[in-house]
């Protein structure tokens, strides 16, 4: 723990406000001490990443989801960008294991209007197309 009183600190990490908190609450202080601060990931893949993973983690065991997630990842060379998703085809998808619903989520289905699949690719995807 830091010789700074906790109220005068700010945490820039996990570990360090893990350790504010610990200070502060008796509980934690324990839970902290038996188990070492939180051990999180930080969040890499972006905003449309994120996305993209809650899709593919929809409705899904946690195993089957992890698969299926890697085999997307993999099947987009390991960036989940709108271009690269757009790139693949709907069999390509499938094959990674997305089921026909959540080919049609992702926004890549020829069936969506040309205006829908392209706003996938507007900086900001700021713009929400509504037509069919």
């Amino acid at each position: 723990m830091s010789s700074q009183p906790a109220a005068a600190r700010s945490a820039r990490s996990f570990p360090a406000a893990a350790a504010i908190l610990a200070e502060r609450d008796p509980v934690l202080r324990r839970l902290v001490t038996e188990t070492g601060p939180p051990r999180l990931r930080p969040q890499t893949d972006g905003h449309f990443g994120t996305l993209v993973q809650a899709i593919v983690y929809q409705q899904l065991a946690g195993a089957a989801a992890a698969a299926i997630h890697g085999r997307l990842i993999a099947a987009l060379d390991g960036a989940v960008t709108p271009e690269r998703l757009l790139s693949l085809s709907d069999e390509a998808l499938r094959a990674a294991g997305l089921s026909r619903r959540k080919v049609e989520s992702c926004g890549t289905s020829p069936r969506r209007s040309s205006t829908e699949r392209s706003c996938l690719t507007r900086p900001g995807y700021a713009r929400r197309a509504t037509t069919r």
